[in-house]
């Protein structure tokens, strides 16, 4: 018997159900007397707390001492400024708080404070740094014996227990406050089955939102108030745009029970007047119709998204159940009215899409073996063995999801002829008498969920008993189950392909899709040498990689795993081409453990101690998460003219397409007032950047590139090293050139292959010769040390300036040279062009 509970961690709201060994199963509800818990926290000035309702209620009062919606910063360094309070919270830290708060919800309700095993579920398009961050803020809420679930599954596992009928394809379509998550389910004899999944990191009912804010309420702001048309960057406006999104999400989830609503905020709660001295207030009216048409562009993309999973899974809609529904947002009527009849699946209504990922939670968690933080699913088969005189065996199942179980009868011995068995549960259920032989199956009633005992008695031929003979069993029947959970990203580690030029490539770890848990090796070779105490590292750089996206520049980084030269042992050295082996592990939460072995010094590296997730981390706080938004449209914007000149009038449609995505995320960052609105931005500019990354992949485009980029070097070349370099290297360069024009004609596969190693050449030969010439080198740092915004750590870059500045004035170019790579270093990755050998990977494929 243990009682297990299942976390929905929300962006908006947060949930918490648990399940005992007698199989119940229910919601602990908040002390509200509510199913679910605002995800909010409020700080007053002498630093008192109030937790959901209760500090959402305080939210119009107090926007400035009020936490909402920080579930979307999880996995980077943006601090949450509770300024009325004077407190500075990180996202790890306020969810930590709120699974304190659902986990005491529990313990009042059941009246235990001991917690068999806790599952907390995280979005399918969580990264691996997200979801590291949610299981660190499990920990620090004190659960010890804590696992990560996808929510998709969760709410699967949850509809399975619900329906009637509870077999065959369907799809989950869960739409919350911050992501949207898609998943592909098959079910069959009450077992979950996640065949394919798909998501979309930054959209959810909080996106909603903002399109409401700066689509209504924005112009109703300047029409009727003395403004600036930039006030919602302005801090003497910001009060406004908290109350105005407080308010419109009221009004938001009021239409999908009616057709028209208002806005509104009273000048008491905004507590703002606007330069003409006039309290402003907010008192909109807005109809359903108009909702629905502005989240239209939003909707089509989770639609869209659908129809792909079903086509890449070989699937028709003719194939498909239905759509369940899951996450307040999806009770808005257009969408499921919309999504099913466009995908023209039925929608099933039967699950409450505010509890099934807490209640699928606590399924999960029941049917795992708990060992700290490692799980491993329950045995579904058993065998108990009765008595001695007969040898009698009963081959049956562990676990079942249905009302009915076989059991399969074994006989060792050849004295049964005569003799009769008779099965009967705890419920009053029984067999009839059946003649005993080996082989028989018997079909059983599993009437209670949780554990059913079942007594078997064996009688002799004359119609005893036979008390040797005889014993009991148990079958447990559970809600529903899940086979292998897949790994929902794949994850590549970055390597140095010097057969092309050094340039960095990404290898795959694990892909996308691969049952969990799983484990593997990778063999490398060191791309440099460093010796113990030298000052030097290895670095095996983790990404998210996006498919048909090779370059690391355009995926995610997720952490890295760095061997220092202080981490070696005493006279130790790992020469350049020494190998680097790298085991790793995938556990069924989807995180990743690794160590990391050097054969040639004898020592491996373990995960705990050397594994940083914290060094793909970004703050989008205030003017630097304004400024690292700006540089990934930037970067897109420089890509974007780049295929405009490659493609011309081949892809027309789909230059349009992404150059209006661009202007939209350049119109919201105008109107961005909080991190949450700047990462949204950053994150679609890299999706732009990888959309554009996959155009020119296409086979029509590739020798089109390869002649662009040829040009570009040359250009490049020509200007700024060729009365620079000697002979000799001119000589090289312009054989190289010639080489690469001659194999862009020949046009196969093979040729643009060749002239890509040969570009690879032509951009080392030039890199090279600019590290030599001190104005760009000096050019390079000034550049660089304009970029504060994208340091990791700030009083460290601030450093860093200072003592290139100094070598700058003492004309020390190596210096300069030597610490402009490690700013490089000290930087959060955006995919800016590579500078140098200072980003290059430090490994190679073996």
């Amino acid at each position: 018997m243990g009682f297990y509970v299942g976390i929905d961690l929300g962006t908006t709201n947060s949930a918490i159900a648990g399940t005992t060994g007698g199989g119940d199963l229910r919601i602990f509800r908040s002390a509200d007397g509510t199913d679910v818990l605002p995800s909010v926290l409020y700080v007053d000035k002498r630093g008192h707390r109030l937790y959901g309702q209760r500090a959402y209620q305080q939210a119009m009062l107090s926007p400035e001492n009020v936490a909402a919606g920080f579930k979307r910063l999880m996995g980077t360094n943006t601090p949450i400024d509770l300024q009325g309070a004077g407190l500075s919270l990180t996202a790890e830290e306020c969810s930590s708080d709120i699974l304190k708060v659902l986990v005491g919800q529990a313990y009042t309700e059941t009246g235990t404070s001991e917690v068999s095993g806790t599952v907390v579920t995280i979005p399918a398009a969580f990264n691996q740094m997200q979801s590291e961050a949610t299981l660190r803020a499990a920990r620090a809420a004190g659960l010890e014996s804590v696992a990560l679930l996808q929510e998709p599954v969760a709410a699967a596992m949850a509809s399975i227990s619900q329906s009637r009928t509870p077999g065959g394809q369907f799809l989950v379509y869960d739409l919350g406050g911050g992501t949207f998550d898609l998943a592909l389910v098959q079910s069959l004899s009450g077992s979950v089955s996640i065949l394919a999944h798909e998501g979309i990191n930054m959209l959810g009912g909080r996106d909603f939102d903002r399109i409401l804010v700066n689509n209504v309420v924005r112009p109703w702001l300047l029409e009727h108030f003395d403004l600036p048309d930039d006030f919602q960057a302005n801090p003497k406006y910001r009060r406004i745009i908290r109350v105005a999104g407080l308010a419109v999400e009221k009004t938001k989830i009021a239409l999908s029970a009616q057709e028209r609503e208002t806005i509104f905020a009273s000048d008491d709660e905004v507590r703002v007047t606007d330069a003409s001295g006039q309290d402003i207030h907010l008192d909109i009216p807005i109809d359903r119709t108009t909702y629905e048409r502005l989240i239209a562009d939003k909707l089509d993309e989770t639609i869209a998204l659908c129809h792909k999973i079903l086509k890449d899974s070989g699937y028709r809609s003719d194939d498909i159940d239905r759509v369940v529904f899951i996450g307040g947002p999806s009770k808005t009527p257009a969408v499921r009215e919309r999504v099913s009849r466009e995908l023209g699946v039925p929608a099933d209504l039967t699950v409450d899409p505010m509890t099934a990922v807490a209640l699928g939670a606590a399924i999960y968690a029941e049917s795992r073996d708990w060992n700290g933080g490692a799980t491993s699913r329950k045995t579904t088969r058993s065998s108990t063995a009765l008595g001695t005189a007969l040898e009698l065996r009963l081959d049956h199942p562990a676990r079942v999801s249905a009302n009915k179980a076989r059991v399969r009868i074994k006989v060792s011995t050849p004295g049964v002829t005569g003799c009769v068995i008779l099965i009967e549960s705890q419920t009053g259920w029984s067999t009839e008498r059946m003649p005993l032989s080996d082989g028989m199956s018997i079909d059983l009633r599993t009437d209670d969920m949780g554990v059913n005992t079942f007594r078997v008695t064996v009688f002799d031929r004359s119609g005893r008993p036979l008390p040797e003979a005889s014993g009991t069993f148990e079958i447990t029947r559970t809600h529903s189950s899940a086979a292998a959970i897949p790994a929902t990203q794949t994850l590549a580690v970055k390597v140095l392909d010097s057969t092309a030029g050094d340039r960095n490539l990404l290898e795959v770890l694990i892909a996308k899709g691969t049952p969990l848990p799983a484990s593997g090796s990778k063999a490398f070779r060191a791309a440099r040498t460093i010796r113990a105490g030298d000052g030097g590292h290895i670095d095996l750089e983790l990404f998210q990689q996006a498919p048909g996206v090779s370059a690391p520049e355009l995926n995610l980084p997720v952490g890295v795993f760095r061997i220092a030269s202080e981490d070696l042992a005493e006279n130790a050295i790992i020469r350049t081409g020494d190998q680097i082996v790298f085991h790793w592990q995938m556990n069924d939460s989807g995180l990743l453990r690794a160590t990391v072995e050097l054969p040639s010094a004898g020592q491996t590296f373990d995960t705990p101690k050397y594994y940083v997730d914290q060094a793909g981390h970004r703050s989008f706080e205030g003017t630097d998460g304004a400024r690292m938004a700006e540089s990934a449209l930037q970067n897109a914007q420089e890509e974007l003219e780049k295929a405009q000149t490659v493609v011309g009038a081949g892809a027309v449609q789909t230059i349009d397409g992404l150059a209006g995505r661009l202007a939209e995320q350049r119109r919201s960052l105008t109107l961005a007032d909080d991190a949450d609105a700047k990462r949204a931005i950053a994150e679609e500019g890299r999706h732009i950047r990888q959309d554009i990354a996959r155009l020119l992949d296409q086979p029509e485009n590739r020798a089109r590139l390869l002649e662009h980029e040829l040009g570009e070097i040359k250009g490049l070349f020509n200007r700024v090293a060729r009365d620079t370099v000697d002979f000799r290297t001119n000589e090289r360069f312009d054989q190289l050139a010639r080489t690469a024009t001659q194999e862009l004609a020949r046009s196969t596969d093979k040729a643009l292959e060749s002239t890509e190693k040969i570009l690879g050449e032509l951009k080392r030969l030039t890199s090279q010769t600019l590290w030599q010439d001190p104005m760009f080198i000096v050019a390079q740092f000034r550049l660089i040390a304009e970029e504060r915004h994208l340091a990791i750590d700030k009083e460290l870059f601030g450093q860093q300036v200072r003592d290139g500045l100094a070598a700058i004035e003492r004309d020390d170019m190596p210096t300069v040279r030597r610490i402009f790579f490690e700013i490089v270093e000290n930087q959060v990755n955006l995919g800016s062009a590579v500078r140098g050998a200072g980003d290059l990977a430090s490994i190679m494929r073996s």
